[in-house]
């Protein structure tokens, strides 16, 4: 279905540097306003010319069917427009490592279908109305476009399966997650099995430690991959904002001198997953404790022991959640 809607090229489009025409103009859709700032952000000289090159980026298909999520919209023209950003962020990413003298040899897009369902149910938040409907949308994309799911073993095989190659980028389409990992330890066996792939193939590309990652999401649990993955950067929708791990804390908290990591999420939690531990009536109790021992220099260990040592938590709340 992917092919037929968004009549992909399956070969690498030819490029001039003189041609300085904006990708985007022979689109014939009004892009979603999350979409719009992320492509304007990309086409600016001056992001390519200040942003360290990245060879993976991750995105969260739920965050790109939230940016078209509309009452306006039916169920079939939210998908329909989603996979047209879908095309069209890939285009533009194509067209930015064209652009850029570092850009990797095979640099390639890993889109995924997020599956939270191991989080216990004592620390979801409750759903909206909207959330509901991103679900149902998100189910949809998946049965239509039959996105291939992994158990705990990711295949070679199962992996070239995933691939679709658009506007001469490799890209991956999976759903992650499960009743007992989270998406974002999910991911790094997928790119670890991609990287295999390629390595295979003989393709140059970059490993371990040495690359570097974009990843697009709404979803705070997904943050957690800056923890395994040390070059990672969040690139927000609507504005196209690179946000690095020390920035994390205050989008999420909204408090300066919390950092954010598994313990202060489980804790404080955030406005779309994660219900927070602590009651609002104690909670300047933990924000004066994270301010005096100054927790953005301690090890989260260090501040599990400070929220322990409270009496209000048992250490078995903080280990249940496999984050």
């Amino acid at each position: 279905m992917f092919r037929k809607l968004l009549q992909i090229p399956q070969t690498k489009p030819e490029t001039n540097e003189d041609d300085t025409r904006n990708i985007a103009l022979d689109d014939m859709y009004i892009r979603s306003n999350g979409i719009e700032g992320i492509i304007n952000a990309l086409e600016d000289p001056r992001f390519v010319a200040s942003t360290v090159v990245w060879d993976t980026t991750f995105v969260n298909i739920g965050t790109f069917i939230r940016n078209n999520n509309d009452n306006n919209f039916s169920t079939k023209d939210i998908i329909e427009k989603t996979l047209e950003d879908i095309l069209s962020f890939v285009k533009s990413v194509s067209h930015f490592y064209n652009k850029h003298p570092n850009a990797p040899v095979f640099p390639y897009i890993v889109f995924y279908i997020p599956d939270y369902s191991c989080l216990p149910e004592e620390n979801k938040r409750n759903d909206t109305k909207a959330s509901l409907r991103i679900q149902e949308l998100l189910t949809l994309f998946e049965k239509e476009q039959k996105i291939k799911t992994f158990g705990k073993t990711v295949f070679l095989d199962d992996i070239e399966q995933c691939k679709l190659t658009i506007a001469g980028m490799d890209c991956f389409f999976i759903k992650c997650g499960n009743k007992i990992e989270f998406p974002h330890k999910q991911l790094v066996k997928i790119v670890e099995s991609i990287d295999k792939l390629y390595a295979q193939k003989k393709h140059p590309i970059s490993f371990g430690t040495d690359k570097k990652y974009i990843l697009i999401t709404h979803y705070p649990i997904d943050f957690h991959l800056f923890f395994l993955f040390p070059k990672i950067v969040l690139m927000e929708s609507f504005t196209g904002v690179l946000k690095t791990f020390s920035m994390l804390g205050i989008k999420i908290f909204k408090i300066p001198y919390v950092p954010f990591n598994k313990y202060t999420h489980i804790l404080f939690g955030d406005a779309v997953q994660i219900k927070p531990l602590v009651q609002r009536k104690f909670k300047q109790e933990f924000l004066d404790i994270a301010q005096k021992n100054r927790w953005k220099s301690k090890t989260s260990e260090s501040i599990l022991s400070d929220i322990i040592s409270k009496g209000k938590f048992s250490r078995q709340l903080f280990m249940s959640v496999k984050l």
